[in-house]
């Protein structure tokens, strides 16, 4: 499965639900759209909910993976959308729709170490990030893959929103929430390590020693 690494940003205006004017940023190159580029994306949910919006107020999207001419672009890149509808000055007139499209950075780089396993899924329970990459982006590629399969008894933590810790056959799992939207309390991540117990074990005999 491929994957995107590089930093990847798009911003665009729509009206009528086409995009009239688009900046694609990659790797620090910046790309203005040349007009018969634009495309109609009146169907995308970003577009819909955004219309209804307040002036002022702005819509952030579930994490999907990014799509042109509406296919999902290779290599995968998973992505956030916000959106914030246009008005004139004196607010009766919409002008457009403004989106932002930005790419979602590599988090498992920074929760594993060591022989630990990590792990990175939506509170839906479709994984971002999986050692086996051919269960990840299951929103989108449908890949029947669920954390709620794979370790059932992490429920409680979507629940309870506390720390989850236990020890399997596999290991120590340890699972958290992060939030990864000040604007929208409930939206979350879920990440989830396994630790081998041969590296817990004599930890907890020198601490009990």
């Amino acid at each position: 499965m491929q994957v995107n690494t590089g930093m990847y940003h798009k911003i665009f205006l729509m009206l009528g639900g086409s995009e009239i004017a688009r900046v694609d940023f990659h790797n620090n190159t910046i790309m203005v759209k040349g007009r018969k580029k634009l495309q109609f994306k009146g169907y995308e949910n970003y577009y819909i909910e955004g219309l209804k919006l307040k002036p002022e107020e702005i819509y952030t999207s579930p994490i999907r993976l990014s799509r042109e001419e509406g296919k999902i672009e290779i290599p995968h890149t998973p992505v956030v959308n916000f959106s914030m509808k246009i008005v004139d000055k004196h607010h009766k007139d919409i002008v457009g729709v403004l989106v932002a499209t930005m790419q979602i950075p590599s988090l498992e780089e920074n929760i594993g170490t060591g022989d630990e396993q990590a792990y990175i899924a939506t509170t839906d329970g479709h994984y971002l990030y999986n050692p086996d990459s051919k269960k990840n982006y299951g929103f989108d590629l449908d890949t029947k893959a669920n954390i709620y399969d794979d370790f059932p008894k992490i429920t409680s933590l979507i629940y309870d929103e506390q720390p989850y810790s236990a020890v399997t056959e596999n290991g120590l799992v340890s699972a958290r929430l992060i939030n990864i939207d000040p604007n929208t309390p409930n939206r979350h991540l879920i990440i989830l390590k396994v630790q081998p117990l041969a590296d817990v074990i004599p930890l907890w005999v020198s601490i009990f020693n």
